[in-house]
């Protein structure tokens, strides 16, 4: 049971070994979307009452970003 938990966290460490090495060479041209304040609570209000926020989003890319869905939660 032992070398299994040593196995699969060296299986886990070598998957971010890689994944991190392919994010610093990065790709030259690609969009990368950014939201300095990614998540808002509105404060309590009554049933049918409109709230608005809004949320800002900046392309810390080199291309064009493009937003094609926004959904809510």
């Amino acid at each position: 049971m032992k070398l299994r938990s040593v196995g699969i966290s060296i299986g886990i460490l070598l998957a971010l070994a890689v994944a991190c090495s392919g994010a610093a060479e990065g790709t030259p041209d690609a969009p990368l979307a950014a939201a300095p304040e990614p998540i808002f609570t509105f404060e309590p209000v009554l049933e049918g009452e409109e709230v608005v926020h809004d949320f800002v989003v900046e392309n810390r890319g080199t291309a064009e970003l493009q937003i094609h869905r926004v959904e809510t939660g």
